[in-house]
């Protein structure tokens, strides 16, 4: 029906969805594990990988849960792993 449309990127890598066809693009998003998208996210490293580095916490002994935890605990009766 269509010819093949190659959108312009403004990026300095190509765009996940260039030599799409018009008709893809017409049905919606691409899905989320389309080769396409994962050639990309794999080629220009989008996804970046937590530090290995330990947390540096201000206050590691300050509950950050405002309360939320206390109450957890409690009606868990204090509970460190589910049974």
């Amino acid at each position: 029906m269509f010819k093949s449309f190659v959108p312009v990127s403004v990026s300095k890598h190509s765009s996940p969805t260039e030599n799409v066809s018009m008709d893809e693009i017409i049905r919606g998003p691409l899905l989320q594990d389309d080769p396409r998208i994962l050639k990309y996210i794999r080629e220009h490293k989008v996804l970046v990988p937590p530090s290995s580095n330990p947390y540096e916490l201000k206050q590691p002994n300050k509950d950050p849960s405002m309360g939320q935890s206390t109450v957890v605990k409690r009606i868990l009766k204090n509970q460190a792993r589910m049974l």
